[in-house]
């Protein structure tokens, strides 16, 4: 077993540990896209404020507020990517 694997119930599932304990795979899916709406809807309605500056920050505050309250590791790697040859986010789960 690998330190990956902890972050699962169990193997055969490969559902994510999460705080609402589901370990149904379509159920937390389901879970996942109702949040996510929710706090969406909070931004578009401004019920969240999120500063809007279009750099990396700002997508690291909605990135940080869809996710909910998951812990996650951010790297901001340091080469050009794309067309408009912007800085890359790369997130990881974080231990």
């Amino acid at each position: 077993m690998s330190a990956w694997d902890d972050y699962f119930w169990d193997s055969d599932s490969r559902v994510l540990r999460n705080k609402l304990g589901i370990r149904d795979r379509g159920d937390s899916r389901a879970a996942e896209h109702a949040a996510v709406a929710r706090r969406t809807a909070q931004i578009i309605n401004g019920s969240v404020i999120i500063e809007r500056s279009y750099d990396a920050s700002h997508f690291c505050a909605i990135h940080r507020h869809l996710s909910g309250r998951l812990r996650l590791g951010r790297e901001l790697s340091h080469g050009r990517y794309g067309a408009g040859r912007q800085p890359q986010l790369r997130f990881a789960i974080a231990t």
